[in-house]
């Protein structure tokens, strides 16, 4: 019996739906913003569990696919491979790598 009932749902709910409904453009903007922390978490975590970058203090930023990558790390092959990482994360169309590499024995800061 309430097998039946499922199945006759189906079709009037369908002819039910009102088309001047239109979807709501704050959800859609709410939902792309925790699409876009969710990616920018996601960098982050793989940038700073990777044990190459051992040391290295890393900002990840993202904004309309854009990665910016802010901090300091201890060698140019951590920069380098900071900004490795966040350029395999699909939807990431550009790496803005702003890192710094740490003070050497020398006193000189390299960018």
């Amino acid at each position: 019996m309430l097998l039946a009932d499922v199945r006759s749902v189906g079709r009037p709910m369908l002819a039910g739906l009102d088309p001047s409904v239109r979807p709501d453009p704050d959800q859609a903007r709410l939902v792309d913003r925790v699409e876009t922390l969710e990616l920018q978490l996601r960098i982050a975590e793989a940038i700073h569990t990777g044990p190459e970058l051992e040391g290295a203090r890393v900002r990840v930023r993202l904004a309309d696919d854009v990665v910016t990558l802010e901090g300091t790390v201890v060698t140019t092959g951590q920069k380098a491979r900071a900004e490795q990482i966040a350029r395999t994360f699909e939807r990431v169309r550009r790496v803005e790598n702003e890192l710094i590499v740490a003070a050497s024995d020398t006193g000189r800061r390299e960018s």
